[in-house]
């Protein structure tokens, strides 16, 4: 069963040439382990120079939080982690900037849209079926590793 303490957002990177990072897409999770503590995690999909997965997990211990604080919930999570995915893309465009010879590329508008997107198709297109097992893997959200199970049960196409 999903544990209602666990959430996660998929989302598509909008806003920059194909031919930079070509179908790029985002996941950030955040799961309430107990009273006090949240982990939270990203993963970046990049297609382009080639398919590659970037991840990160962090913990936001709430036991210590100073009472005049608001208390981070799973939302402020989600939204913690989604502008570190951000800052992943900057420093993968300056990288693909030097490879291509191209300058100004850390200055082009991008944005992450969530609207109807999830892994179906990109996995059944066999784009980033690697990834998409070892997001299953890593994962420490219960609701998308249940997600994930769905899109992977039917072979991606080749």
């Amino acid at each position: 069963m999903i544990k209602p303490n666990s959430e996660f957002k998929i989302s598509a990177l909008r806003g920059l040439h194909p031919g930079l990072l070509g179908k790029t897409y985002s996941i950030v999770t955040a799961t309430e382990v107990n009273a006090d503590l949240i982990k939270a995690e990203y993963f970046l999909l990049v297609q382009l120079p080639t398919a590659a997965l970037h991840h990160r997990t962090f913990e936001l211990n709430l036991k210590y939080s100073p009472p005049e604080l608001e208390r981070w919930d799973i939302l402020s999570a989600l939204n913690y982690a989604q502008p570190l995915v951000k800052i992943e893309v900057e420093n993968l465009l300056e990288a693909r900037a030097d490879e291509l010879n191209l300058e100004d590329l850390d200055f082009l508008e991008f944005e992450f849209k969530p609207n109807g997107v999830n892994l179906t198709s990109p996995w059944t297109s066999g784009l980033f079926d690697s990834q998409i097992r070892e997001i299953l893997r890593r994962t420490e959200s219960p609701k998308l590793r249940w997600d994930l199970k769905l899109v992977v049960q039917n072979p991606p196409m080749k």
